[in-house]
């Protein structure tokens, strides 16, 4: 179930954790790209889903910030270029054993 306003209660919660544990190691969010189970084509996607003010609030901290939500390697270097965030990796990845293979120029 989505929430109408997800921002309206992800950033406040956010705030909330990172004033309850200022030593907190990382904030982990997920790319809102799913609708259900099923991936939302790019093109499709909502523009106000973003993960922007959350990460500003793991960054004003000084709280390390995690995301998740379908990144290729490729995306994945290109998203860590831009920001200072680490990325996982999910479904995709774990249940095969070639990560060597997908990510030669890292293993």
């Amino acid at each position: 179930m989505r929430e109408a306003e997800p921002l309206s209660l992800f950033v406040p919660w956010a705030q909330a954790i990172v004033d309850a544990q200022p030593r907190i190691a990382y904030i982990h969010a997920i790319e809102p790209r799913a609708d259900g189970s099923i991936d939302t084509p790019e093109h499709l996607r909502k523009v106000e889903d973003t993960l922007a003010p959350i990460r500003e609030v793991a960054t004003r901290a000084g709280v390390q910030f995690i995301v998740a939500g379908g990144y290729t390697p490729e995306k994945a270097l290109q998203h860590t270029s831009e920001t200072d965030d680490l990325v996982a990796f999910g479904r995709y990845f774990i249940r095969k054993r070639s990560v060597r293979t997908r990510f030669p120029s890292v293993c």
